[in-house]
């Protein structure tokens, strides 16, 4: 083999081998933006006492588009805009699941608790680490937060078979208004 040949070879794996271990760590690097700790601490000091929120959510065994009235965490009004229907009382138990923002940080912290074994860990960022070393493993939560309240504006999750929350979930708060904000 020539010389150029063999170079070109090297340079060429070497070049691949930084690329795909740049892309592990992106990978495994946790999601850009505001980071969960930091929406969560905002939320508690900006939450408003009463706010109302148009809310989505889809996930496999449940769907809705609710405008909600939610004051000291409960809901207290509001409709049910794919059937009109009034919230109040609450019609569907999943949605309380969804409808309220401190409901649904404990959703996210629920979902981004990490395994205890380190293949579990690493098999939760991509779905074929998790077919190579542990089946079972569902991707973190991806959430977009609002800067302001901090808020979660978005929420994306994988299920996993093996785990309670067995479906692909995914939550948007449409438009958020406070009512009454805390003093």
């Amino acid at each position: 083999m020539p010389l150029w040949l063999m170079r070109t070879f090297i340079v060429g794996f070497s070049l691949m081998v930084i690329a795909c271990a740049v892309g592990l760590v992106v990978a495994l690097l946790p999601f850009s933006g505001v980071p969960h700790s930091q929406a969560a601490q905002r939320w508690e000091q900006r939450k408003p006492v009463q706010y109302e929120m148009e809310l989505t959510w889809n996930s496999d065994w449940s769907s809705g588009h609710v405008l909600a009235q939610i004051e000291n965490n409960r809901i207290v009004g509001g409709t049910n805009l794919e059937t009109g229907a009034p919230l109040v009382p609450i019609p569907k138990p999943s949605m309380n699941y969804f409808i309220s923002v401190d409901n649904q940080f404990r959703l996210i912290e629920g979902l981004s608790q990490l395994p205890t074994g380190w293949r579990d860990q690493i098999a939760r960022y991509h779905p074929l680490l998790a077919r190579w070393l542990h089946s079972c493993a569902a991707p973190p939560p991806r959430v977009h937060y609002n800067e302001h309240f901090g808020y979660p504006q978005k929420i994306i999750y994988q299920g996993s078979s093996c785990h309670a929350v067995n479906q692909d979930v995914t939550v948007s708060i449409v438009k958020f208004q406070p009512l009454i904000e805390e003093e």
